[in-house]
């Protein structure tokens, strides 16, 4: 052989040791296997921090450690640790299709939770794995999580039992299954809602076949939530998939406070207060459109003039999708109660509020009834709020339009069915008076549709009474007014006021006035007072 190819056969042969005798090492020796492994955990945790106590095998037919303890493990608190019985790994093929990693009795122990023991299996690119744990505390476990993923979950408390969840599929994207318990879980800060609102959970089971939400079950028992001013709210619910059944009640809420917290613009809700007590709502089927039904005691519920009060109510809707906008469906019903507003009050006898689904007026079929100035009225209110038809008959038996009037000021206006027709409420009128006595209108509406072109009611403290005024041609104005006052020394006064205004010019008018002032029988010997002015106005614009 000559010294050139003995010169490159050396240089073969050391070329062969240099890439084989490592391979040999790393494939066929438990140092090497141990080496190998080694370096892949200090992507994980820095290598002192790093134990094993025994190494059997190869590689190549298998490796297995013994006791492995971590410590420090990168991006989570110094204190966590994971120790693990056993770790098989093993390479059927130099890539990572070819990977085979066992996990045994792996545990991961917290400060103060019981550890979470794991098995896993993962060969190539896929991992099968169970994960157990006794009791976990929920403040101590987010503390784990992600930076990104904390900032999204509210402020929680309590205590994880029993968790036993599944991990299988692709490594990056495995599907989750799994079951636990919650114990004493203190929910605060929920999205969208007030923080000063509290969730406490006594008792949550959950169970979760996949991560879709249909194969989701969660029972919750005693859940209550907490707010400022009103009675917890106390929850029990169970949902399976997409249904749930669940009850929730309350000793009294605040309606004010309620309103403050529904999902819906506060400019298309109107403004009331009040109380309600012994809630008892039942809330079943699809999560999304669910059934509800129960009852409700009102206390109170005040709007603008109107209240109602000591009202049992039954609820009965459906939510159904009307054009991607959910709307009830059904009624609620009222046994009984009373509506009081401009110092009428009318006594309710059975009644319902229907709810079509398709619009948001929704129809009335109101019954009630009145006793003003000793004459016992009937009413009946049928139809859509914006549209009512309204029907009363009194005994004595008066025109229809002067009983309306007597509801809307809680007077009799003696004298005022002379000059009223008998005959029906025209639908305008019906609809002045319904937005007058229960949602707030003006007054003047109401007082046109019965021939007089003002009304005016006084309600006050120690006042109260009721004005109107008349126009006769195109320069000539009558007004009446009576009103009585209480006072602590005078006792009751009553005074009345006739007057009219002339119209000379468009600028220049002459008001007539004249008072007539009564005392009641506190003072026997009090007489009967009367005050006449006579004024000229001048109206001058500047």
């Amino acid at each position: 052989m000559s010294k050139r190819k003995r010169t490159i056969l050396i240089g073969l042969i050391l070329l062969l040791c240099v890439i084989v005798l490592p391979l040999y090492f790393v494939l066929f020796t438990s140092k090497g296997g141990e080496f190998v492994i080694r370096q892949a955990l200090k992507h994980y945790a820095l290598e002192e921090n790093i134990e094993v106590k025994r190494v059997n095998g190869t590689i190549y037919q298998g490796i297995h450690f013994e006791d492995v303890g971590i410590a420090g493990l990168k991006q989570l608190p110094g204190d966590l640790r994971v120790n693990i019985q056993d770790l098989s790994v093993r390479f059927s093929a130099l890539n990572l299709e070819g990977l085979r990693v066992e996990v045994v009795n792996g545990q991961i122990k917290f400060p103060v939770s019981d550890p979470v023991v794991i098995q896993a299996r993962v060969v190539g690119k896929r991992i099968q794995a169970n994960v157990i744990g006794k009791g976990l505390q929920v403040e101590e476990v987010i503390t784990y999580l992600p930076v990104d993923r904390r900032k999204m979950i509210p402020s929680l408390k309590g205590r994880l039992t029993n968790v036993d969840v599944k991990l299988a599929g692709p490594y990056k994207r495995p599907d989750i299954s799994g079951s636990a318990s919650v114990d004493n879980l203190k929910i605060a800060g929920l999205p969208q809602l007030p923080g000063e609102i509290r969730v406490d959970i006594q008792d949550m089971d959950w169970t979760l076949p996949s991560l879709k939400p249909e194969g989701m079950i969660v029972q919750i028992d005693n859940g209550r939530v907490k707010l400022p001013v009103s009675d917890p709210l106390v929850i029990q619910a169970k949902i399976n998939g997409r249904r749930i059944e669940a009850n929730v009640f309350s000793s009294g809420l605040d309606v004010e406070e309620v309103m403050t917290y529904l999902p819906v613009d506060k400019r298309e809700i109107p403004a009331l207060q009040g109380r309600l007590t012994n809630v008892d709502i039942d809330v079943t089927g699809q999560y999304d459109r669910p059934d509800i039904s129960g009852s409700v005691f009102v206390d109170e519920i005040k709007h603008s003039k109107a209240t109602l009060a000591q009202a049992p109510v039954q609820i009965d809707l459906e939510m159904i999708d009307q054009l991607e906008q959910m709307r009830p469906r059904g009624d609620v019903k009222l046994e009984s109660g009373s509506v009081k507003a401009s110092k009428t009050q009318i006594e309710l006898k059975p009644s319902r509020v229907i709810f079509h689904g398709e619009k948001d007026d929704p129809d009335l079929q109101i019954n009630g009834q009145s006793r003003i100035s000793q004459v016992d009225i009937s009413i009946e209110v049928r139809g859509a709020v914006a549209d009512p038809k309204i029907s009363l008959n009194s005994e004595p038996s008066l025109p229809k339009e002067q009983l309306l009037l007597m509801l809307a000021t809680g007077q009799k206006w003696p004298g005022l069915d002379k000059s009223i027709n008998n005959g029906s409420i025209s639908p305008e009128l019906a609809k002045d008076f319904v937005r007058y006595f229960a949602f707030g209108g003006s007054g003047n509406t109401l007082a046109q549709r019965v021939g007089l072109d003002d009304l005016n009611v006084i309600v006050g403290e120690n006042r109260r009474g009721v004005g109107a005024r008349k126009e006769i041609g195109d320069k000539l104005e009558v007004k009446y007014q009576i009103e009585r006052e209480t006072d602590a020394l005078l006792g009751e006064q009553t005074t009345q006021t006739v007057g009219g205004a002339y119209r000379v010019t468009n600028r220049i008018s002459l008001d007539i006035q004249k008072e007539f002032r009564q005392s009641d029988n506190l003072n026997p010997d009090a007489e009967e007072t009367e005050r006449s002015e006579i004024m000229l106005k001048y109206k001058r614009s500047f």
